[in-house]
């Protein structure tokens, strides 16, 4: 495999870190090894440290010991930032036609996250509560836009929906809707119209977090055979709305992985040049060979 940027949603590092879901200390291994050998670039972003920050004042050891695993596998130079404020800057220099800044903290950033009192720092801790609150919001935002469009298309006939059975078919009309949402949350919808949603919507970042909820949309209204061919057969589970972070984060990368096959899923869905979207086991099996 040649040397490319790889990001791992939080819980498969989890599994990394723990041994979960089949993992073996091997594999931890072999993963690090390829980072040590300069076949993988690693980016960690803030999205890791606030869930692994959660587990601190519960379990501090166990997660004092999955913090070290992923910082021993980041490339300090690849340290995104918040999702969500590369998103919002994003979108608004679209609207401003201006460039954005880079989405990666400064290379020290990562230092202070080796403290190994670091669960004891009630003023890290205390860091972190704005980017709860923020993804709180967030959550709220993706649930109440994922109902209003997901109950505009329920009544659809079979007929309506075997037109937009393909996933590119189903893409125009709800991902430029939702592109339209974080515009207006922002407060910069007429300048971002007036020089094209469709633009917006070839904004990587913003390509990923719509093409996110819109997968999960068409998850719901057109795919859903697993229990019945109605709207109301399926719903997104808790961890879907914050995996919208992660699908931010992916923006900035070659390779996206994850053990879960349904995140997986819908985020292969979304066409965007140059990001493959890897299960756990495949890339696990890649690096072995």
């Amino acid at each position: 495999m040649p040397r490319r940027k790889v990001y791992f949603d939080t819980n498969t590092l989890f599994d990394l870190t723990q041994k979960r879901c089949g993992v073996t200390d091997a594999d931890a291994k072999r993963v690090l090894q390829a980072k040590e050998n300069e076949e993988i670039s690693v980016l960690v972003s803030m999205v890791h440290i606030e869930e692994v920050a959660a587990g601190l004042t519960r379990c501090p050891q166990k997660a004092c010991d999955d913090l070290k695993y992923i910082l021993s596998l980041a490339n300090p130079a690849l340290y995104l930032r918040w999702p969500l404020d590369i998103l919002a800057e994003q979108i608004d220099c679209y609207a401003r036609d201006s460039c954005p800044e880079s989405p990666y903290m400064p290379p020290d950033s990562l230092q202070k996250l080796r403290d190994p009192n670091l669960h004891r720092d009630a003023g890290f801790l205390q860091a972190l509560e704005p980017y709860r609150e923020q993804r709180l919001c967030f959550v709220d935002l993706l649930k109440n836009t994922y109902n209003d469009l997901s109950s505009g298309w329920k009544n659809l006939s079979e007929t309506q929906k075997r037109v937009r059975e393909d996933f590119a078919d189903w893409w125009g009309e709800p991902a430029e809707a939702l592109a339209g949402v974080f515009a207006k949350c922002l407060k910069v919808f007429d300048e971002c119209e007036q020089r094209g949603i469709q633009g917006l919507l070839q904004v990587r970042s913003v390509r990923l977090c719509v093409g996110y909820l819109n997968s999960l949309i068409y998850s719901h209204v057109i795919d859903n055979k697993e229990s019945t061919p109605t709207f109301k057969g399926w719903s997104p589970r808790p961890s879907d709305w914050g995996d919208a972070l992660h699908a931010i984060c992916a923006a900035d990368t070659d390779v996206f992985v994850t053990g879960d096959g349904e995140f997986a899923k819908v985020l292969d869905r979304i066409e965007i040049p140059g990001l493959e979207v890897v299960k756990l086991p495949e890339f696990l099996e890649r690096l072995g060979n």
